[in-house]
């Protein structure tokens, strides 16, 4: 009921409110006042192989966001930001001696 209410506020959602036949209509939904039974009379649910393969996969995607959150708490709390500490340091490559026989010529006009 709340969220019927709060379709029909202009100022929540500007021009974007209910028109009149759609509360006419929603009034007429809301005229059965249907309950959902209490938890103890429902049947429990039969859940299929792909349900629970799907289940088993948001599982896991939590598992590894949640431990990936704490990794990157720890990081922030030591004040490394985590692009730097999981990148490797790039050694630059050795410097060669500047001699007549490696510099590079250059033309005099």
């Amino acid at each position: 009921m709340f969220l019927l209410l709060l379709c029909n506020d202009p100022q929540v959602l500007g021009p974007w409110v209910n028109r009149t036949w759609l509360n006419i209509v929603a009034g007429f939904i809301q005229k059965g006042h249907w309950r959902m039974p209490p938890l103890t009379l429902l049947e429990p649910v039969t859940w299929s192989a792909g349900t629970k393969l799907g289940m088993l996969a948001l599982r896991g995607y939590l598992v590894a966001d949640a431990i990936l959150l704490l990794v990157e708490a720890v990081q922030l709390g030591r004040h490394r930001p985590a692009a730097q500490s999981m990148a490797r340091p790039v050694k630059p490559p050795p410097s060669r001696p500047v001699t007549p026989a490696t510099a590079v010529p250059t033309r005099h006009q």
